[in-house]
């Protein structure tokens, strides 16, 4: 859902420009820093729980929204309580995720301090550290629940989910972002005929949680707010564009050998029958964002499309006077360029059905 204000000197309203840029910016990051090398690995434990999004999960995801608005409609002291819960430990774990890859990986700060006795986990100064900015920043955000406090921890929300999911090709991409096209269109413009208010809107303002961003405006009384979906699920299709470019760049840099047979989707391109390069390789081994920035065509006309589509959505909010599915707008604007500009580079086949 993408709501705010309702006049056109909001498109120069600092509110509306940093939504904007934190939601680009945290999709970049979270796309880059899964592919560039980095001493920081993340957690072990969090590395065995990423998981691929499957058909079904497509299918699935969907529905369990839709259920939990319903809930949180009829019953929403019950699920207040559900839902700080289950967003306190998430957000926590996703905060301690990204200062254990942010903190120094130094000699100092990997000593081993002593053993968790129930779990027999090994606690060194970097987990230690990590562990209390994240119980110090969900305390804070208890105590004093500003909306920048509830942003940062949206950021690291978005940073952990888009860590820990991947998709293995386009064509589970396309079905995931369907149903969930088709989820954010129904509760946001046919749900008050049927339930009596907009259920999106009515959930997203109740629940003060951080489960959107929202940024006040400079010039108008009401925040600009985007939801976190409108954020991760983009944001996961934008990350495989990187890993398919990456694949298609170390691929040219193989040497032809005998091992190496011709894709019949892609002429141009070839990969090993055996056992496909791992896509995190970088560019000519770098180590620099920007170093595999430059070599990220279909990211970068993904990356293109979602802004466009932000903009159109936040215009869209602004003309209609009424809350937008920004899914509307991010769906076809995310998905469409990079397989527009596959046709002619014949490469519709590697994107649909992954490397």
């Amino acid at each position: 859902i993408f709501a705010g204000s309702f006049a056109m000197i909001d498109f120069l309203d600092p509110g509306f420009i940093l939504i904007i840029a934190c939601a680009v910016g945290v999709i970049l990051v979270s796309a880059l820093s899964k592919v560039v090398p980095t001493n920081n690995p993340l957690p072990p434990e969090i590395v065995d729980a990423q998981s691929t999004v499957h058909w079904t999960s497509a299918i699935v995801m969907p529905l369990v929204g839709s259920t939990i608005l319903v809930l949180c409609l009829y019953f929403l002291s019950s699920m207040m309580i559900v839902m700080t819960i289950s967003f306190s430990c998430i957000s926590c774990v996703s905060i301690f995720s990204l200062m254990y890859v942010v903190l120094p990986h130094t000699p100092e700060f990997n000593k081993k301090l002593f053993r968790l006795p129930l779990l027999g986990a090994e606690v060194t100064v970097r987990t230690l550290l990590s562990g209390l900015i994240a119980g110090a920043m969900l305390a804070t955000w208890f105590l004093r629940p500003y909306w920048y406090m509830s942003n940062v921890i949206a950021l690291c929300l978005c940073w952990f989910m888009m860590q820990c999911t991947s998709l293995p090709n386009l064509k589970i991409a396309s079905l995931l972002l369907a149903a969930l096209f088709v989820y954010d269109i129904f509760w946001v413009f046919y749900s008050k005929p049927i339930f009596g208010k907009n259920v999106m809107v009515t959930v997203a303002t109740s629940l003060r949680l951080p489960m959107l961003l929202e940024f006040p405006r400079l010039f108008g009384d009401r925040a600009v707010m985007l939801g976190l979906g409108d954020i991760v699920f983009p944001g996961i299709v934008i990350c495989y564009t990187l890993k398919i470019d990456l694949h298609l760049h170390n691929l040219r840099l193989t040497p032809p050998t005998v091992d190496l047979v011709p894709m019949a989707t892609a002429p141009d391109v070839q990969h090993k029958d055996a056992a496909v390069m791992d896509a995190t390789v970088t560019p000519g081994g770098s180590t620099s964002w920007l170093g595999v920035w430059r070599e990220a065509s279909y990211m970068q006309t993904a990356m293109a499309g979602y802004l466009v589509g932000l903009v159109v959505a936040y215009a869209a909010v602004t003309i209609m006077n009424h809350p937008q599915p920004a899914l509307l707008y991010l769906v076809p604007l995310t998905l469409g360029p990079p397989l527009v500009r596959s046709l002619p580079r014949h490469h519709l086949g590697l994107l649909w059905n992954g490397v």
